[in-house]
């Protein structure tokens, strides 16, 4: 389910894995700058290729154990919490 939030004056999207993406690479692909992407799936592991961020995103994770080894953030901020 996408939740709608506001950021400014333009509507950022919530991106849940995995009820909306099965994968962070997907999350990130499909989102805009500004949503937030949030791991609900307990011990969530990330083993694909290095995840490459191009776009202001906020990742939180909202349950333990969540292990994100390949994030790449070029030329953007990226806000991560919950997660190592």
């Amino acid at each position: 389910m996408l939740a709608l939030w506001l950021v400014g004056t333009a509507l950022a999207l919530d991106r849940v894995i995995p009820t909306d993406h099965p994968t962070l690479q997907a999350a990130v692909t499909a989102a805009s700058a500004g949503d937030r992407i949030l791991i609900t799936q307990p011990g969530y592991v990330d083993n694909g290729p290095a995840v490459v961020i191009t776009k202001h995103l906020t990742i939180l994770a909202e349950v333990d154990g969540v292990v994100l080894p390949g994030v790449d953030v070029r030329g953007a901020s990226l806000s991560l919490r919950g997660a190592t």
